[in-house]
């Protein structure tokens, strides 16, 4: 009797007690198995984790802390003022028409607006599995047509746009969809011809594949090639706008600028 009176009334603490030692002892088991195990290991962890840590510092301090969420009108002179310190997601709202669709005439934006509409409609209808049929063929062929209409226009009261002006979030949509839609049979149709017995075709495969493997691959190189030799040279070839204005355009020495065209080029540097 009196070891059953010390039983406990409730069994679920301890079990629970239990449960959360176990997962714990598991935890710091992993660390030490995966991050903490040996003096290397540790030193490396600790190092990763203090650039993680500095980086999201820097980060919220960029993109929340010093960042400009608001400015009166049109005055960027504080955004300006910031140098990178900070973020101008102020930019955002004011600017969110030309983010979304380029520059697309601002009196006819409501016609690719629809247009992502028509596609987001699509994806969600493509996704359900219960409307794979042929129908949904049907479906897509209709709407893609419709998408071409709303974008170029040129009938029932809609100005034709020129695919110069398209931009924004309906060109990312077009290109997308386009990409996948072809994308997948050629890689299906490529993947088969690596596996093919012809030498022929399997060689042209093989060297399509490993092209597109490099052309991804030195992008990097290329972009870093072109962009920070100009990033870097940038301050001085605008000093030298400013001093020789005639270097503005290649043009200028021989239409022989006059006084007033040298003195506006040299106002244009100056403002760059």
């Amino acid at each position: 009797m009196s070891s059953v009176a010390h039983l406990p009334q409730d069994p679920l603490p301890i079990g629970r007690r239990r449960a959360q030692r176990t997962l714990g002892g598991q935890i710091v088991a992993w660390l030490r198995a995966n991050l903490f195990a040996s003096v290397t290991s540790s030193i490396m962890t600790l190092l990763l984790l203090f650039v993680l840590a500095k980086a999201c510092i820097g980060l919220w301090q960029w993109g929340i802390a010093n960042a400009i969420w608001i400015v009166s009108g049109n005055d960027t002179s504080a955004c300006r003022a910031l140098r990178g310190v900070g973020a101008c997601w102020a930019v955002i709202p004011e600017k969110y028409r030309f983010i979304l669709f380029g520059t697309y005439p601002f009196s006819e934006q409501w016609r690719p607006a629809l247009a992502v509409v028509i596609f987001i409609a699509l994806f969600v209808v493509s996704s359900r599995r219960s409307f794979w049929r042929k129908e949904l063929f049907l479906l897509w062929a209709a709407s893609l047509i419709a998408i071409g209409c709303l974008m170029w226009g040129g009938f029932l009261g809609m100005s034709f746009v020129t695919q110069d002006r398209w931009g924004g979030l309906p060109v990312t949509l077009i290109l997308a969809t386009f990409g996948l839609a072809f994308g997948f049979p050629l890689g299906i149709l490529v993947a088969l011809g690596r596996r093919s017995k012809l030498p022929a075709i399997r060689s042209l495969c093989v060297l399509y594949v490993e092209l597109i493997r490099r052309r991804a691959a030195d992008q990097p190189v290329v972009h870093g090639e072109r962009h920070v030799p100009a990033v870097h040279a940038g301050r001085r070839q605008h000093r030298q706008i400013a001093a020789r204005p005639d270097r503005l355009h290649p043009l200028c020495r021989r239409l022989s600028c006059g006084s007033g065209a040298r003195r506006s080029a040299g106002g244009a540097a100056r403002t760059i």
